[in-house]
């Protein structure tokens, strides 16, 4: 089960890493043929979209990083 949920998280970035990027998307099914397409058409990369996707990505994850006192913990 692991192995399933793992593909699905490689499969998912994969996919959003051009829009990230602000690429257009490669078109196929396949997983190879989109981060190739990708690397080609990286001088397209758009400067607003990469500020804006790593600023959300900071803040989605700032709750997991920080520490949270449990009830639990005496």
């Amino acid at each position: 089960m692991r192995s399933l949920i793992e593909g699905v998280v490689y499969v998912t970035i994969i996919r959003q890493v051009s829009h990230l990027l602000g690429i257009a998307g490669a078109s196929g099914n396949f997983f190879f043929p989109k981060p190739w397409h990708t690397l080609q058409h990286s001088t397209a990369v758009s400067a607003a979209p990469v500020i804006i996707g790593i600023l959300s990505l900071r803040e989605g994850l700032r709750p997991a990083c920080q520490t949270t006192s449990s009830p639990f913990v005496a």
